[in-house]
């Protein structure tokens, strides 16, 4: 398997069906970046404001924020409400809309690999089919993410100090390395799921026994990936990174001279920054599924030797 050939030709068909960017990337991207963004804000906060950091801290960040809401709602019950609801969608969104739009990207770009003619329409269909197993196997490696490490210290760190993050940060940082092994051996999972309609434990195993087979292609794919979405992003920040020094200063004395009218334009440009961030995001998470997607194709469809087998043919089909 050559890999600069792989990248170019993801590359090139992630170019030529534009469309799946918009339809199966660009809104589960919005939510991801704009849940990340609540979560990271929060994270932080909390951190800053809990016993770490603060020797005033009295009420938890997040007993403030309930509280704040239960203000709001008493006060202006109407766009309490409102408020209300619109998380709840956002929420229940986020859930469910990015598992469902991977079963259909991981379905219509197997097909597209494999010069099938599809309409995106159908990709629907197919995110439908794998959700329920999709879903499952989202939840079970949550918890083997290094977000759940990096919550999980943070927690400790707020309630009980220090001490207790010295104690556990070795132990933890073993469970970040195992975690990280764990998501290495489950590389392949997903793709079991949807193309080969595996259910996730079975799913699993043949994912684990795929990586070990062929762990080289997996890990250097798997550098690849990651130099090319770390020079994605770098590329989008140096894009949005001039017209932010523009626009940040400009905004800021439009805020205090216009009052609301500068709270408009910076809430105008805040969710542009969302919107082109996202579009960046989406474009790394449709190239990424056409090369995992190549790769995984082209290790189920190579004929594997066994001890048995004799020597001095070549079984690889060249696709």
């Amino acid at each position: 398997m050559e890999h600069k050939k792989l990248i170019a030709e993801s590359w090139k068909l992630t170019l030529e069906n534009k469309k799946l960017i918009l339809w199966y990337a660009f809104f589960p991207a919005i939510l991801t970046t704009l849940i990340g963004i609540i979560y990271l804000t929060y994270q932080i906060i909390a951190t800053w404001k809990s016993q770490l950091f603060s020797e005033q801290h009295n009420e938890s960040i997040l007993y403030k924020i309930f509280k704040t809401i239960f203000d709001l709602f008493q006060d202006n019950p109407g766009t309490g409400f409102v408020l209300i609801i619109i998380s709840i969608v956002i929420i229940l969104l986020y859930l469910f809309v990015p598992t469902l739009t991977q079963g259909a990207l991981i379905s219509l770009t197997a097909r597209i690999s494999n010069n099938q003619k599809v309409r995106l329409i159908d990709g629907v269909s197919y995110g439908f089919l794998s959700f329920l197993r999709l879903f499952e196997y989202h939840l079970l490696i949550k918890s083997f993410g290094i977000l759940t490490v990096f919550t999980e210290l943070a927690f400790i760190g707020r309630n009980f100090g220090w001490l207790w993050v010295k104690l556990l940060s070795i132990p933890m940082i073993l469970f970040g390395i195992f975690s990280f092994v764990i998501l290495l051996m489950f590389t392949y999972a997903e793709y079991f799921i949807v193309i080969d309609e595996e259910g996730v434990f079975p799913a699993i195993g043949k994912s684990t026994k795929l990586v070990i087979k062929h762990w080289p292609e997996t890990f250097l794919i798997g550098i690849l990936m990651i130099i090319i979405t770390i020079r994605v992003l770098v590329n989008a920040l140096l894009v949005l990174l001039i017209p932010t020094l523009i626009i940040l200063p400009t905004g800021y004395f439009a805020s205090i001279a216009l009052g609301k009218l500068g709270l408009i334009i910076g809430i105008t440009l805040g969710v542009i920054g969302l919107l082109l961030a996202s579009y960046f995001a989406a474009i790394v998470e449709v190239f990424s599924k056409f090369v995992w997607v190549k790769t995984f194709l082209h290790l189920t469809t190579k004929p594997e030797l066994t001890a048995r087998d004799e020597g001095g043919v070549d079984l690889e089909i060249k696709k």
